[in-house]
């Protein structure tokens, strides 16, 4: 017998990637208290959290609409828009893997930084040639910039 792919509704996806945040924020704020806004609040302190606090308090008011309003069972009063479902998934993604997450973005910045930093010395020893060379110290090594017209 062949398994048939299930469909899920936007609600659905919805309610299940609100679910998990909840269970990410139960692990990571640890307090007396399962309340999801309690959680979102204490954990505000938390960079990564404090980074989608905001969302995440509109997003409980959403979930409670959905599934308190339930009066059937498949039925849900409303159903998301899919680009709030994609965000609130990228979001549980992101508190399921927070330290991932922080590394990827000091990644991306360093990158961003170093790359900003070339780029505004190479135009500025094109334009003054008698500027000095600058050294641009990272915490893995220091990066010497030569113009190729030197």
């Amino acid at each position: 017998m062949m398994k048939v792919a299930k469909e899920y509704t936007l609600s659905e996806r919805f309610e299940v990637a609100f679910n998990r945040i909840h269970e990410s924020l139960k692990k990571m704020i640890k307090i007396n208290t399962d309340k999801f806004s309690a959680l979102v609040r204490h954990g505000s302190k938390h960079k990564v959290i404090s980074t989608f606090h905001e969302e995440l308090y509109q997003y409980s008011k959403l979930r409670n609409a959905l599934v308190h309003d339930k009066t059937k069972l498949g039925f849900y009063v409303a159903e998301p828009h899919p680009e709030v479902v994609a965000r609130i998934e990228k979001i549980a993604e992101i508190l399921q893997n927070p330290i991932m997450h922080l590394q990827s973005q000091q990644k991306m910045s360093s990158v961003l930084t170093m790359k900003t930093a070339l780029n505004f010395w190479s135009i500025r020893c094109v334009t003054t040639p008698t500027l000095n060379i600058p050294s641009i110290k990272t915490k893995s090594a220091s990066v010497f910039y030569q113009p190729a017209h030197l």
